[in-house]
C-alpha cells in the first residue's frame, strides 16, 4: 500500500466506488455486497479492504461525495453571487441526477436526504441570512424537502421539463414560501 502514488490510490478508490454504485444501481433493493463489488470492480477482495471496512462504508462514501458536491455547489454559487437555490438544485441533479434520483427514491436511503440537508443548511444560513429567527430551521426543512421531492420527481419523469423551466418553476415555489412566511 505504501509504495502506490496518491492519483493511482485516489483511481483505485474511484473504481471500487463506481463499481459499488453499478452493484447498488442494479437492484437498490438487494443488499450491495464486498463480493460482488470486487467482481464488478475487478479488484482483490484485499485491495477493497485497504479503501473500506464493508459494503455499506462504500455506500457512504459515495453518499457523502453526492452531499459535498451539493455544498460546494452551494458555496460556489453564494460566492459567485448566484445565490438560487433552485440554480444550484438545478446544476447538482444535471450533474448527479441518476444517483441522486435512486438515493432519494422509494428503495433508497432514508437518512441521505438528511445528510444533503446537513450540507445545505450552514451555507443557506450564512447565504440567505437564515438563522435569526424561530421559524427558519422550519422554514429551510420545509424548501429544502420540497426542492429535494420536486427535483427526485423531475428526474424520475425522465426531465420532461427543460432544465430553465424547472428551475423556473422551483424559483416561483420557493418565493411563493418565502412571500407567505414573511407576511406580516
Amino acid at each position: 500500500m505504501a509504495n502506490k502514488d496518491p492519483e493511482r490510490r485516489a483511481a483505485t478508490r474511484r473504481r471500487i466506488m463506481d463499481a459499488c454504485w453499478e452493484v447498488y444501481a442494479a437492484d437498490p433493493a438487494r443488499a450491495v455486497t464486498v463480493s460482488a463489488v470486487v467482481e464488478a470492480a475487478g479488484v482483490h477482495r484485499s485491495t477493497f479492504y485497504e479503501y473500506f471496512d464493508d459494503a455499506p462504508s462504500a455506500m457512504v462514501a459515495i453518499e457523502d461525495e453526492l452531499a459535498a458536491a451539493f455544498g460546494a455547489e452551494a458555496e460556489r454559487a453564494f460566492a459567485t453571487g448566484g445565490a438560487d437555490p433552485a440554480g444550484i438544485v438545478q446544476r447538482v441533479y444535471v450533474a448527479h441526477g441518476e444517483r441522486l434520483s435512486l438515493l432519494l427514491g422509494d428503495a433508497g436511503d432514508p437518512g441521505f436526504s438528511r445528510k444533503l440537508k446537513d450540507a445545505l443548511r450552514p451555507v443557506a444560513e450564512r447565504g440567505l441570512g437564515l438563522g435569526g429567527g424561530a421559524f427558519d430551521p422550519y422554514l429551510f426543512e420545509f424548501a429544502a424537502s420540497g426542492i429535494l421531492a420536486a427535483a427526485t420527481l423531475w428526474y424520475e419523469r425522465g426531465r420532461d421539463l427543460g432544465p430553465g423551466e424547472f428551475g423556473e418553476g422551483l424559483r416561483s415555489l420557493l418565493s411563493s414560501i418565502y412571500e407567505t412566511v414573511t407576511r406580516p
